[in-house]
């Protein structure tokens, strides 16, 4: 979480990750934003839901549902995207080329 101040400008800023799980099996949510508190206006630049998978020591894979949003005092302005998200972390190096 993130407050600034600039003149009239106030912005909260937030950037979150947290899981629920074991080892194996995991949910993730992420998300991160901005708010324009003197408008009422402002981003969400990703709220990602991932369930995770790991299947040995080094091999991870997510997969899961993201949206994006930009929402302002009239509903006439809120604009939002899903996408769908596969990503495997903590790869380690195959040595092909």
């Amino acid at each position: 979480m993130e407050y600034q101040r600039d003149g009239d400008n106030e912005l909260a800023l937030w950037d979150a990750q947290a899981w629920i799980g074991k080892d194996r099996n995991r949910l993730w949510v992420e998300t991160e934003g901005e708010t324009d508190l003197s408008s009422d206006s402002g981003d969400i630049e990703n709220f990602d839901v991932q369930y995770s998978y790991r299947f040995d020591r080094f091999w991870d894979i997510q997969t899961g549902l993201g949206a994006q949003s930009t929402f302002c005092p009239s509903p006439n302005l809120i604009r939002s995207a899903i996408r769908p998200l596969l990503d495997c972390r903590d790869l380690p190096p195959t040595g092909l080329r």
